[in-house]
């Protein structure tokens, strides 16, 4: 006997348009060649240079490809200011500051400890220190009122593999830099560097929640995975306005080089009224309210391949289950005139969903999208018991997600762009007119 399950979409289908503004706050390419220059003066972002300082000036040479750090058994620490003092970059709740910056050790350093080590801070009152190669240690860096986030790397072949995520608030007793009774643990573990001749990207995000603040690290955008740590302590850091590097190996004849150094302060921009709002509260599918061209939709006429499978209620819209896909699709414009992303531009999609029993270990069980079906004639064909003729149409494109179950031989989820007729341009808007969870 062919056992069914049930899947319940309940309590709403949401659609809404935001934008997230992205403001450089500097994005230094070394393309002048030095590490001195101030591009244009403290106080006036963005700037395309900053002034680095180096507590060991002669182990960091600068071209138009980088800083490059020579490493030895002892600590080299880099710094410099992106804010004028007093007037550090503020996030208010719901804003990020986003680091990015490429990274290469020119060969493999050795199994060291903590060998990299940077992060982002608001130096305080204190008096800042900008003299080159007077300071020994990092322990000796002088600012009593900093306070920050920074990350604490081992190489791969470290005994110690991973990295840590430490807090430092710094005090009149404690001063120093990456150290001290001031920098202190509040998450583990992270990846630990690949330290071959290989470049890099890694990210920082820092965001301000409001409760709390969430910080985000992935130290290779290309294969890495970012791993995440909130902090919910009364001393948790929202204002920042400099940034520090140290770099050591236990084998002191190779070198590591930065470049593209960026820091990004985000902003929300204004949330637009919701497309579509479908809390299921008229008990049907079937009619669009209002019109298709007149968002909000309070309710949207859904078509599903196979018409007996879904019943619908006040509480929501109910699909049985088989062996074989069953289809449900929306569409939210009028033909020809999809929703279409400009420059920061988002289209969020929020739904809830509720299996009724242990579902087995099914792969690619809940597959669900957003599309721009195109110019071809949209499919508004009830129970086919088929797959819709909208997945063979050849304009079809756009993004979804498929979805594992948790018992399923591959858990987890995978993100697939549909371009049926080919990919589109390379960073042209998405346009989206349709949404089909399966």
């Amino acid at each position: 006997m062919k056992s069914k399950l049930t899947v319940c979409l309940v309590s709403g289908f949401l659609l809404s348009l935001g934008n997230v503004f992205s403001t450089d706050v500097f994005n230094d390419q070394f393309s002048d060649g030095d590490r001195t220059s101030q591009t244009p003066a403290l106080g006036t972002p963005p700037y395309s240079s900053i002034r680095w300082y180096s507590a060991q000036a002669d182990s960091v040479a600068t071209a138009t490809n980088g800083m490059t750090q020579a490493l030895a058994a002892t600590a080299r620490t880099v710094w410099g200011y992106f804010a004028s003092q007093g007037a550090p970059v503020t996030l208010a709740t719901g804003e990020s500051l986003r680091l990015t910056f490429d990274y290469t050790y020119t060969a493999n350093t050795g199994g060291s400890s903590g060998m990299m080590r940077f992060g982002l801070y608001d130096g305080g009152t204190a008096t800042r220190p900008v003299t080159e190669g007077t300071i020994a240690s990092p322990g000796t860096f002088a600012l009593a009122t900093l306070k920050g986030y920074g990350f604490e790397i081992n190489s791969q072949t470290a005994a110690s593999n991973g990295g840590i995520m430490k807090k430092e608030i710094n005090s009149a007793s404690d001063t120093g830099l990456f150290g001290g009774s001031g920098y202190t643990s509040v998450g583990s573990p992270f990846p630990s560097l690949d330290v071959g001749n290989t470049t890099r990207t890694a990210q920082v995000t820092i965001v301000n929640n409001g409760t709390s603040v969430s910080v985000a690290l992935n130290l290779d955008l290309v294969t890495g995975t970012a791993v995440t740590i909130t902090d919910t302590s009364a001393s948790r850091v929202t204002t920042f306005d400099m940034m520090a590097l140290l770099n050591y190996s236990n084998s002191g004849t190779n070198s590591v080089r930065f470049d593209n150094i960026r820091v990004e302060h985000l902003t929300a921009g204004p949330v637009d009224s919701p497309i579509v709002n479908d809390q299921f509260a008229d008990g049907e599918r079937s009619l669009q309210t209002p019109a298709l061209g007149n968002p909000l939709y309070t309710s949207q006429k859904w078509i599903s391949s196979h018409a007996d499978t879904v019943n619908t209620s006040v509480v929501g819209m109910d699909q049985t289950m088989s062996s074989s896909p069953r289809y449900l699709w929306t569409y939210f414009t009028v033909q020809g005139s999809p929703i279409t992303l400009g420059k920061n531009e988002t289209v969020q999609l929020t739904f809830d969903y509720k299996y009724t029993v242990d579902t087995g270990g099914t792969s690619g069980m809940m597959r669900f999208g957003l599309f721009n079906g195109g110019g071809a004639a949209r499919d508004f064909t009830e129970g086919t018991s088929a797959v819709p003729a909208l997945f063979n149409q050849n304009t079809l494109k756009g993004y979804a997600v498929e979805t594992n179950a948790q018992a399923a031989s591959a858990s987890g989820a995978v993100l697939k762009r549909e371009n049926n007729n080919g990919p589109p341009a390379e960073f042209s808007p998405l346009a989206l007119e349709a949404v089909m969870p399966r």
